[in-house]
C-alpha cells in the first residue's frame, strides 16, 4: 500500500519535543511539558478534530502565538 497525504506522523515524547526545542533555541522544560501535556491531553488532534501530521510545525505556531501574546501582554502594561 502506497501512502499517502493521511498518513499520520508517530505522536512526539516529551523528549522529542524538548530535543526539537534546544534545536530551535529554547531551553525551557516546562514550556515543553505544556505543549505536551496539552495535545497530549486533546489526543494529538487539531482544532478541527483531525490527527495531527506535523507536530513540528504546530510546536512553532505554539511559539509565535507565546510570543504574541506576551507583546501584547507587556505593550498593555507600558500602557497603563
Amino acid at each position: 500500500e502506497v501512502c499517502g497525504s493521511d498518513e499520520v506522523a508517530p505522536t512526539p515524547t516529551l523528549a522529542d519535543i524538548t530535543s526539537y526545542s534546544l534545536e530551535l533555541g529554547i531551553d525551557d522544560k516546562d514550556y515543553c511539558e505544556k505543549f505536551y501535556n496539552h495535545y497530549n491531553g486533546i489526543n494529538w488532534v487539531n482544532g478541527s478534530g483531525q490527527k495531527i501530521t506535523d507536530w513540528k510545525s504546530i510546536f512553532q505556531n505554539w511559539i509565535k502565538k507565546d510570543k504574541l501574546l506576551d507583546k501584547q501582554k507587556d505593550e498593555r502594561i507600558y500602557l497603563s
